[in-house]
């Protein structure tokens, strides 16, 4: 686990077997193996959601993007050089 010795564990808790300080140190395991995969899957949903934002943020982006009037077109709908050819 964290590198204690079990044998001074033991006797710091006032243990006189040192099975009772394994069954606790066993517990313990399984109690962090299962909140760190609790952690893990947290972190990728919200990973996820955050995957999702970006990419609605983009589209409306896009679409924002393609929506904007054209700079060099005329209102009439042509191509402002196409007027100027004739000159």
């Amino acid at each position: 686990m964290s590198g204690i010795d079990l044998v001074a564990l033991a006797a710091m808790l006032g243990h006189a077997r040192i099975q009772r300080v394994l069954r606790y140190a066993r517990a313990i395991q399984e109690l962090s193996t299962k909140a760190m995969d609790h952690l893990e899957r947290f972190k990728a949903e919200q990973q996820i959601a955050a995957l999702k934002r970006q990419s609605a943020r983009t589209q409306r982006e896009r679409k924002r993007g393609q929506n904007a009037k054209d700079p060099h077109k005329s209102p009439h709908g042509g191509r402002m050089d196409i007027i100027f050819d004739g000159l």
